[in-house]
């Protein structure tokens, strides 16, 4: 475990260098950030949430967990908490790995993760993505070990960062209700207390608005819908998000650059559902909810949202690391193809992230 801990921190340094390196020698698309390789695309809206509170309409699409943490903690505090992150995901994938495939797969597993898809907004910048993996994996890993009231305050954590959490309690149902159900043992109907709580950050997010925004005397247009949703209202308005709206020939390269991790979780999801139980480790029925979570979040990613966002959000699936070492071992070309694509990729994505070129 120490020597991942010392690769961990390695990783994280490998990415801090490159990216002082590439914002104080290249030119900057976009001088808001300056010369700071830590601030860029969303990072600056979650500063001015965290220094000013939501100033205009657009910042609400960004949950106030980060912002919270950036006004309350001492700049070198926070440093020292995203890197707990870090350390603590390592841990919490190792582990969890280590109990769902055996230490081999674990440790392989374990290491294929400091080769993310995104490894500036996860080992750089303040962004939401080191505490929204941290939260997933160790929530995940406590499902895995039917401490469902912890998975439950983890969870809830985690609603505070991304929207996207809420659907992490489909771990608890699937552990509380369906896999009892499957195996015919009694089900446990009291998962719908554990469950309830993981909305209320996103709820409340959303009542704050209304309250804000909804008076008698100025009344926005959201405010009149049957759901009074200002994060649907800006995303939508702001970034154009809604079904099949990047289906256009301009995003065809953010399609190409979310390509890889999209077809190697499809690939490995539909191999997973389609293949009779065997002794693979990779066919065992406690992956299928990891299976089905990375399904339904890929798929909305895919045809209702900003594809390359998938770049960031497949860090805070650990389906997408054991993918990629059963790629490894099932087809080792493939596997070898997918390591070359990390590494090149992100070495790639983070000079790109401190030139604040796209994408984000």
């Amino acid at each position: 475990m120490l020597r991942l801990f010392a690769l961990t921190v390695a990783a994280r340094l490998a990415v801090f260098l490159l990216a002082s390196f590439s914002a104080s020698f290249l030119p900057s698309f976009d001088s808001s950030g300056g010369r700071n390789p830590f601030l860029r695309w969303d990072a600056i809206h979650f500063q001015h949430i965290a220094q000013a509170g939501y100033v205009y309409e657009h910042e609400w699409a960004f949950l106030s967990g980060l912002p919270f943490l950036m006004r309350t903690l001492p700049a070198p505090v926070f440093q020292l908490l995203s890197v707990a992150m870090d350390l603590g995901t390592t841990h919490a994938l190792y582990h969890l790995s280590l109990e769902m495939l055996g230490e081999k797969i674990a440790t392989l597993t374990t290491l294929l993760s400091l080769l993310p898809s995104s490894p500036a907004t996860l080992r750089l910048a303040p962004y939401n993505e080191p505490f929204l993996t941290f939260l997933s994996y160790r929530g995940i890993l406590h499902c895995q070990r039917k401490q469902f009231l912890a998975a439950t305050v983890l969870f809830t954590l985690a609603g505070f960062f991304r929207s996207n959490s809420v659907i992490l309690a489909g771990f608890i149902l699937w552990g509380m209700i369906v896999a009892p159900f499957l195996a015919n043992a009694p089900i446990r109907l009291s998962a719908m207390l554990y469950v309830a709580p993981i909305f209320l950050p996103f709820l409340a997010h959303n009542a704050a608005a209304y309250m804000a925004f909804c008076t008698p005397v100025n009344r926005p247009d959201w405010c009149e819908r049957v759901v009074p949703s200002i994060y649907s209202h800006v995303q939508k308005t702001y970034w154009n998000v809604g079904f099949l709206n990047y289906f256009t020939p301009e995003q065809i390269p953010n399609f190409l650059i979310a390509a890889p991790p999209i077809l190697l979780l499809y690939s490995f999801c539909i191999w997973h559902l389609r293949r009779p139980r065997s002794p693979s480790p990779f066919l065992s029925r406690a992956l299928t909810p990891h299976v089905l979570h990375a399904l339904f979040l890929t798929t909305a990613v895919v045809f209702s949202a900003h594809v390359q966002i998938m770049l960031r959000f497949a860090a805070s699936m650990p389906v997408v690391y054991w993918a990629a070492a059963w790629l490894l071992i099932y087809h080792p070309r493939l596997g070898y193809a997918w390591i070359a694509w990390s590494i090149t990729w992100g070495a790639i994505s983070v000079v790109l992230w401190s030139t604040f070129l796209p994408p984000a």
